[in-house]
């Protein structure tokens, strides 16, 4: 599609610089310093959203206006790689944060099942616990079960 170099490093430099850039950065941080990841995210989350990173497009169209001012079949070039970057990037992160919404919602469907099996075990014991969890829903819903 590009015949030129600097279009195709347009594009490589959205999809991969950006998101190693943001990512790696985060990883030196979180290794070099006191600094560490939120416990309830994983490195995956990180890396997707990193690969999003790549859609901000303004400052590489401004540059790219500014490195080939003289060739005007160039800049168009590079505007198109420019966009065809971000959309490459929207993409990738796109499969990718679906990815992680997907183990993400398996993780909180085998949470909600292993809390019913031991409110059910609760529940099995006396007949008095489970009259006092079903009072205890009715009073902290409103009345309402």
């Amino acid at each position: 599609m590009f015949t030129e170099a600097a279009p195709l490093g347009v594009v490589l430099g959205l999809l991969f610089g950006k998101s190693l850039g943001v990512f790696g950065g985060t990883w030196l941080t979180a290794r070099f310093t006191r600094a560490e990841l939120n416990p309830e995210l994983e490195w995956a989350d990180l890396f997707a959203v990193s690969v999003l990173s790549g859609i901000g497009f303004t400052v590489s169209l401004l540059i790219s206006e500014l490195a080939f001012s003289g060739e005007p079949d160039l800049v168009r070039e590079v505007k198109s790689a420019v966009l065809v970057g971000s959309l490459a990037c929207a993409c990738l992160a796109a499969v990718l944060l679906r990815r992680r919404d997907r183990s993400y919602r398996q993780l909180c469907a085998e949470e909600e099942r292993e809390g019913c099996r031991q409110r059910g075990r609760a529940a099995a014991g006396t007949g008095h616990a489970a009259e006092r969890q079903a009072e205890w829903w009715r009073t902290s819903r409103g009345g309402m079960i």
